[in-house]
């Protein structure tokens, strides 16, 4: 319900996860409960239970933001059936000419994630980063599969038919990516927020499109295993049912506590006493 008035610090909420409810009022009346929130700070849907896990975790952690990390999301081609391949072209370029193979890099999209893990999918990017300056020249077999689907298709300039506006050049891609560096690093790579992070260990050089980030820096091995615990899925399913806050910013302002000496996954057990939450929160977490 909405009124026209000020905000009284007691929204009622309910999590509704039933199938062929037959009265959502009585529902309502059972299961509902209030919940605070300051109107300038992202809210959190949850029960109490799960709002007093979630501010142990607060009160303990720190804000990823501060931590040694940079997350980025994935690259943007504009024109994907032009700059991403299959091995079948991959090998047509390189025998044409077999410098073409420089900027030849394999690509994980977010559809080739799952609750296991990942399946490449056997793809390639024509990795033709703005912030390189590469001659296309210098790679003719790629400058001519690009020109074959149309140079008026593939500028940018943001005329009808063309990619959007940008001060890149016809043959690079729409994105300057100036942290292209990162992709040839040990790395975290997730895709974007569901119910679910699917979090990765990347040591194989993927590079990602946009429908993923990647996370470079310290304790990678900590934060992966973070990013696919159950305590984790508790902020996910929380945060996800309000807009505006996933991906990259979501992540900076998730707060963790740091570990202490070597990085290494932790498990469930290990986040619960790390949270040092009871029996009761444990089993409230473990049911999600």
């Amino acid at each position: 319900t909405i009124q026209n008035s000020p905000y009284k610090h007691k929204t009622q909420s309910v999590i509704y996860n039933e199938k062929g409810l037959d009265n959502i009022k009585e529902y309502i009346e059972k299961y509902s409960f209030e919940i605070d929130f300051k109107l300038n700070e992202s809210w959190v849907i949850q029960n109490s239970i799960g709002q007093t896990i979630i501010k142990k975790m607060n009160a303990k952690g720190t804000p990823l933001s501060e931590w040694n990390i940079n997350t980025n999301r994935g690259v943007t081609t504009g024109c994907n059936e032009a700059f991403i391949i299959d091995e079948e072209k991959r090998r047509e370029l390189i025998l044409n000419d077999p410098k073409s193979e420089e900027i030849i890099k394999p690509i994980l999209r977010g559809r080739d994630f799952n609750s296991i893990g990942y399946q490449w999918g056997g793809l390639y990017l024509l990795a033709l980063y703005p912030a390189m300056h590469y001659n296309i020249d210098d790679y003719p077999a790629i400058k001519q599969h690009l020109l074959d689907f149309g140079y008026d298709k593939l500028k940018q300039t943001g005329e009808p038919g063309s990619r959007k506006k940008t001060l890149n050049k016809w043959f690079e891609l729409s994105d300057s990516t100036a942290f292209w560096e990162d992709f040839y690093k040990s790395k975290i790579i997730y895709r974007k927020l569901s119910q679910h992070m699917d979090a990765i260990i990347d040591d194989k050089k993927y590079i990602v499109n946009d429908a993923c980030y990647i996370v470079t820096g310290d304790y990678l091995h900590f934060l992966c295993s973070f990013f696919n615990s159950k305590i984790f899925k508790l902020i996910v399913q929380s945060v996800n049912m309000i807009g505006g806050t996933k991906g990259r910013d979501f992540i900076k302002n998730i707060k963790a506590v740091k570990p202490e000496g070597e990085d290494r996954a932790f498990s469930d057990e290990e986040f619960y006493k790390l949270y040092n939450l009871t029996d009761e929160e444990i089993e409230y977490v473990s049911s999600l």
